[in-house]
């Protein structure tokens, strides 16, 4: 994502000053603001992982000093798929005097669905529509 307005410093600039500071920094010294703001600056002009990277900066230390957004390098969970599974059908009892046996069915996900005694007539129904 690029702006028409040219930042006042470009990325390579802003990479120099930290560089710089990071050769003549004591050790466990913290990045000073005005190197953070520097990089703030660029927010808008070069995308979020190209400043990451060219300023060797982590997406959590740009997240919490405010170069990227909390939301930018984290994963969206996945919608939950439902655990219950409609069926529509009349009446799944069998004709009397005749044996059914059980069935029971399992999906990859874990679900498992018993039927005693099924009708014949909607057992194809109910397994197409267990498996959805």
């Amino acid at each position: 994502m690029t702006s028409t307005v040219a930042p006042a410093l470009t990325l390579d600039d802003v990479a120099e000053r930290f560089d710089q500071w990071r050769l003549l920094k004591k050790s466990g010294e913290k990045i000073p603001s005005e190197l953070w703001d520097l990089a703030k600056s660029l927010k808008g002009h070069y995308k979020i992982s190209h400043i990451g990277k060219r300023l060797h900066l982590s997406a959590s230390q740009m997240r919490r000093e405010g170069v990227a957004s909390p939301s930018a390098h984290t994963k969206q969970p996945s919608p939950k798929k439902d655990k219950f599974v409609n069926v529509q059908f009349d009446s799944v009892l069998p004709s009397a005097g005749v044996a059914q046996p059980d069935v029971i069915l399992k999906r990859p996900d874990g679900m498992q669905l018993t039927l005693s005694q099924p009708s014949t007539k909607h057992l194809s129904l109910l397994i197409k529509s267990f498996i959805k």
